[in-house]
């Protein structure tokens, strides 16, 4: 089986259709999705729709809960206050109701966790550094988690005895998670809003045959991203990162 893994598609649906076509030509059907669906972008209630008709998978993440007024936004930045506060208004009761139904967590197949924060902390925890996933691994028992929130794919690797190490991650690397002691942690990137340095949306493909992960770029038309969120009255800086990557 081939599964495509997204994550923090922030209302950008320039993004998702390109990702979401690129799977297609590759006749993958199984798709995962790490949360956060909502947030920063112009076009929330499209993204959504598109999401429902995937029969993917889905869990929520902090944005999403944000707009659904099940978690406090005091936490989340200004331009992010901005953003949710208007998502809160403009996103339909059918839809809202689409995102109060996603789970925190998922188990999609034997020994695969899904969360968007962390084991630990499944809706806002950071995972940033080798230290954070080496105290994540104890927090649950599979022996793949995948994760997202951070916008920068990742890919932690633990061994019993030595600990957790990371991974460099660029477009195309492709790693084969065997090994009967190591464990991993990988984050596929952003869709909506890469933080890496590359405006590429950031993706991965899982193939559960020989269990492997291959990391994904697409390019799509930012700049009609930012288009619609000028028309829609969306922070400035929101839109000036997305070509930047950051």
């Amino acid at each position: 089986m081939r599964v495509a893994i997204l994550s923090d598609i922030h209302s950008n649906l320039e993004a998702l259709n390109a990702v979401l076509d690129s799977v297609r030509s590759e006749e993958i059907r199984d798709i995962w999705i790490l949360g956060d669906i909502l947030g920063y972008g112009p076009m929330p209630n499209e993204c959504i729709d598109a999401i429902k008709k995937l029969d993917a998978i889905t869990i929520t993440g902090n944005h999403d809960l944000g707009a659904v007024s099940k978690i406090d936004i005091d936490n989340f930045n200004e331009e992010g206050k901005v953003a949710i506060k208007w998502q809160r208004s403009k996103v339909s009761l059918e839809n809202l109701e689409f995102i109060k139904t996603l789970p925190k967590s998922a188990r999609p197949i034997d020994d695969v966790l899904m969360v968007h924060g962390s084991p630990r902390h499944p809706v806002w925890e950071y995972v940033i550094a080798s230290w954070i996933a080496d105290e994540n691994f104890a927090y649950f028992n599979e022996k793949i988690c995948f994760f997202g929130h951070t916008h920068l794919p990742t890919v932690y690797k633990s061994n019993i005895e030595q600990g957790s190490e990371i991974i460099d991650v660029t477009a195309g690397d492709r790693f084969e998670l065997d090994g009967k002691d190591l464990r991993w942690m990988i984050n596929p990137g952003s869709v909506g809003q890469p933080r890496d340095g590359n405006p590429d949306s950031s993706y991965l493909i899982l193939n559960t045959d020989d269990w492997s992960i291959e990391f994904r770029r697409m390019a799509y038309k930012i700049n009609k991203t930012q288009e619609e969120m000028r028309g829609v009255g969306l922070p400035s800086y929101l839109r000036e990162r997305l070509p930047r990557g950051l």
